[in-house]
């Protein structure tokens, strides 16, 4: 079985000036925590599995997490904040724990990024097993950038985290359903037919300003012009 150590990472406290007075639902209430899967191999502490460790006992484990986490510059920015749980999980396995961990954080980091040099990616080898465990009832997941789908049985209760593997979360319980809407069709003429990006043509500035002049032409008013692998 695959062994992971789970870190739930959380801001440090805000001065008592900053603190809201009224506490939003749980439906809108902002989260902030990150929660870190990573493979047993990368942390070279031991835990009792699924035990959450006191802060007061995180001493040189914590600090062997935190070089193993940004010594190649994963989730640097994590350096200021405070490990608040700690345990280990059988991947294999539905973890109760990880789901707690996951229903307060705002992001989850895989043990790989899901995004590298700005180019969204599949995870390595085609291995899509931490994503399938992230939520208890999941039964696909896909990688559509900019957003990472997963698909459940159930969904889990809001608020949701925000960024899986530093791609958008898209949470559903439909089996087919993609993240795009592409709005109603047009009545206009076809434009732009020439243009194959997903064959022969690169993206360019030039096929930019080649849209821009086309939908000026039209009188359109352009929101925005984004291009998205396979889109």
């Amino acid at each position: 079985m695959s062994t992971y150590t789970v870190l739930r990472f959380s801001p440090s406290k805000s001065s008592p000036g900053s603190q809201r007075k009224i506490q939003p639902s749980p439906e809108k209430q902002c989260l902030s925590c990150t929660t870190v899967l990573l493979p047993q191999k990368r942390s070279d502490t031991t835990t009792e599995a699924s035990s959450p460790v006191k802060k007061k006992k995180a001493g040189k484990d914590e600090q062997v997490l935190r070089k193993s986490i940004t010594s190649d510059g994963f989730l640097n920015t994590l350096t200021d904040r405070q490990i608040d749980a700690q345990f280990e999980i059988q991947l294999e396995q539905p973890n109760q724990d990880l789901a707690k961990a996951i229903a307060v954080s705002k992001q989850i980091e895989l043990s790989y990024p899901l995004v590298e040099n700005g180019r969204p990616m599949t995870p390595p080898f085609g291995d899509f097993s931490e994503l399938l465990r992230l939520f208890l009832t999941t039964f696909a997941a896909e990688v559509v950038p900019p957003y990472v789908i997963i698909r459940a049985r159930t969904l889990p209760p809001k608020p949701w985290p925000f960024i899986v593997g530093r791609l958008l979360l898209w949470l559903t319980t439909d089996e087919f359903a993609d993240c795009f809407d592409r709005g109603r069709s047009g009545k206009g003429p076809k434009a732009l037919e020439h243009i194959d990006l997903q064959r022969k043509d690169e993206f360019s500035e030039d096929i930019l300003r080649e849209a821009i002049a086309v939908f000026r032409a039209l009188q359109v008013k352009i929101r925005d012009i984004i291009w998205c692998a396979g889109f």
